[in-house]
């Protein structure tokens, strides 16, 4: 295997290079992005096939966040339950104490994250879109 790379200067080499780190972090934050609404629309199916009569409203509760990015160049994002509900979540995906709901979301999203960063890295060095 061979790969040749064919550039007119260094400094086309370095305008990439610096261009990078922009790219990336919106690449990254469209995958956070991505992932985080696939994740809240797991969350949301799964408390709405759940819900008992005394949670049927709470899959309307289930929110997701835009991605926030940190000082430290990070992104994350988050979805769940908002407010006190008067039944404190009975019967809306709680299972012995615990809500099972985002757990099974949690899975598929960190999928998609993976992918969507995969693909993104791709692009960064391969140019496929």
């Amino acid at each position: 295997m061979r790969i040749s790379v064919d550039y007119s200067g260094i400094t086309d080499l370095r305008d990439d290079l610096a261009a990078l780190p922009r790219r990336a972090s919106n690449d990254v934050r469209r995958a956070v992005r991505h992932a985080s609404i696939v994740g809240n629309r797991i969350a949301k199916d799964e408390a709405r096939a759940k819900s008992g009569p005394h949670g049927r409203n709470y899959f309307k509760r289930i929110k997701v966040d835009a991605p926030r990015g940190s000082v430290m160049g990070w992104w994350s994002a988050e979805y769940g339950p908002t407010g006190v509900p008067k039944s404190e979540f009975v019967g809306a995906g709680f299972r012995h104490g615990t809500n099972t709901d985002l757990d099974i979301s949690a899975a598929r999203a960190g999928e998609i994250l993976a992918r969507d960063v995969r693909k993104a890295m791709d692009s960064w060095f391969w140019g496929a879109d």
